[in-house]
């Protein structure tokens, strides 16, 4: 089993809980989206999981489809942050 840094287990986690949360969307739980909302928020998703134009700002109307710069952890190599958008091109599928 592949263990996920932190930060990156916590944002995968909440942006799971919202997918499920948002799965029937004609029934959709408001206050759970919102909730979801406000925990990417406070922890940052978009920190690693929004792209970055060339000049280093992020790309806000692209949503979380991974981020476009890697961490390096010592020993570890390279991490990039994957795709968390809710359709099946991110965690939807």
């Amino acid at each position: 089993m592949k263990v996920l840094p932190l930060p990156l287990a916590l944002c995968v986690g909440l942006s799971a809980s919202s997918v499920h949360a948002t799965g029937g969307a004609a029934s959709a739980d408001a206050a759970k989206i919102e909730r979801g909302a406000y925990l990417a928020r406070i922890m940052d998703c978009a920190g690693r999981h929004m792209p970055r134009g060339a000049d280093g700002v992020p790309v806000f109307s692209a949503g979380l489809p991974g981020g476009t710069v890697g961490f390096e952890r010592p020993g570890l190599g390279i991490f990039w942050p994957p795709n968390l958008t809710p359709d099946a091109t991110g965690l939807g599928d």
